[in-house]
């Protein structure tokens, strides 16, 4: 499944929402804490997108692979992002913020609860972030 975004904080809670109606809609609503990581993963991936590039809309995508070991890929695309210089991707320079600032976390929350998270830039400089989770049974 596949929906774009206006790049506004009143859109996140939407993203959220459909993430969660979307992962119910193809079985894996069962699986109350895989559900949970990926709606917290694609909040703090979206809530980058919209403080990064405000008003500029974000695409939300998700694949899912049901059953034994469920898995779910979720991509956030923030289109025609600014500064789309051919600079490094966002992980490259990214660090853990010191502890007394408030900010800066939002990626190692998303590589805490996933199997593995990328950061690229293509079509002509637009972000994309990838996540992929899959069951904590899996994990094992």
């Amino acid at each position: 499944a596949e929906r774009r975004y206006g790049g506004d904080p009143s859109s996140l809670r939407h993203a959220r929402a459909d993430v969660l109606a979307e992962l119910s809609a193809v079985g894996v609503g069962a699986d109350d804490d895989l559900c949970e990581r990926v709606a917290l993963v694609v909040s703090e991936l979206a809530t980058n997108a919209v403080e990064a590039a405000p008003g500029v809309d974000y695409v939300v995508r998700l694949t899912v692979m049901a059953g034994d070991g469920a898995q779910v890929v979720a991509v956030i695309d923030v289109i025609g992002a600014p500064g789309a210089d051919g600079a490094s991707p966002p992980e490259a320079g990214w660090r853990v913020p010191a502890p007394d600032v408030t900010r800066g976390r939002g990626l190692a929350i998303v590589a805490r609860l996933s199997e593995s998270v990328t950061t690229a830039r293509h079509d002509g400089g637009a972000v994309r972030v990838t996540a992929r989770l899959v069951t904590r049974a899996a994990q094992r």
